[in-house]
């Protein structure tokens, strides 16, 4: 992780824990949160390997989305 994108835990109104990606170059601004530690941490790696033409960004973004989601590829008949 690079010093920019820093990972620290807080929690939610229900007290649960809750990891944030704060963005140390734009005053520490949230950019991101997690449930989980490890996928904080990874996301901030990834974030830190520099910046991403609009197509990368798409596709990173399609894949966060499908998380958990069916495939649903062959939804109609």
């Amino acid at each position: 992780m690079t010093a920019r994108w820093r990972v620290e835990r807080h929690t939610d109104r229900r007290g649960r824990p809750l990891w944030k990606i704060h963005d140390e170059q734009d005053r520490g601004r949230p950019v991101a949160e997690f449930r989980d530690e490890e996928a904080a941490h990874a996301h901030a790696e990834r974030l830190g390997q520099g910046p991403f033409d609009l197509d990368e960004q798409e596709a990173w973004q399609d894949d966060d989305e499908d998380d958990g989601e069916d495939d649903g590829e062959d939804d109609g008949g």
